[in-house]
């Protein structure tokens, strides 16, 4: 299965909230290689195919927030990926940190070679792993200033149970 992963955000000020919205750019990067290719909401919606893509997984903060432009009109970056041909799309509601947001990724993708068939499934086991991931297993998978910053939400115990976390992913589209 090809997936698209993007992974950082670059906004571009504008005084029309939806004209910045539509003109806001992610760094796109396919599996393992990263090429800096900038990807806008309005290039997906105008000429994007990404019919090949089986998964996207949009890893930068908030992606997954609709802007709401009139009645019964929500716009986002996952609903462009949608349009676009991507049948699924996992995106989180507010900002999130780079370790567990890696580690939930990769728990993601290990999770989903088990049972390929269920996305849903394997962001369900993905998110119930990092949630219970105990301290000294988190240690040597992040750094000591990354695990400080689950300590301070979510106690030393288990550094990424906080739903700050783990919480944010939501899967749109196609679940299986």
């Amino acid at each position: 299965m090809a997936s698209g992963l993007v992974m950082s955000y670059n906004g571009i000020p504008s005084e029309d909230p939806l004209t910045q919205y539509i003109n806001e750019r992610l760094t796109l990067t396919w599996g393992s290689n990263v090429h800096g290719e900038v990807l806008s909401l309005d290039s997906l919606l105008r000429r994007a195919d990404l019919r090949g893509c089986g998964l996207a997984i949009l890893n930068a903060c908030e992606v997954g927030l609709n802007f709401i432009g009139a009645p019964r009109e929500s716009l986002n970056l996952a609903s462009g990926f949608l349009a676009a041909g991507v049948p699924t799309v996992i995106s989180p509601l507010w900002p999130v940190a780079e370790a567990p947001a890696s580690l939930l990724t990769k728990q993601f993708y290990f999770e989903l070679q088990k049972n390929p068939q269920h996305k849903l499934g394997a962001l369900m086991r993905a998110q119930r792993w990092l949630r219970n991931l105990d301290y000294q297993h988190a240690a040597e998978l992040v750094t000591e200033r990354q695990l400080q910053a689950g300590i301070s939400l979510s106690g030393s115990e288990k550094p990424f149970s906080h739903m700050f976390f783990w919480a944010p992913y939501q899967l749109v589209g196609n679940p299986v």
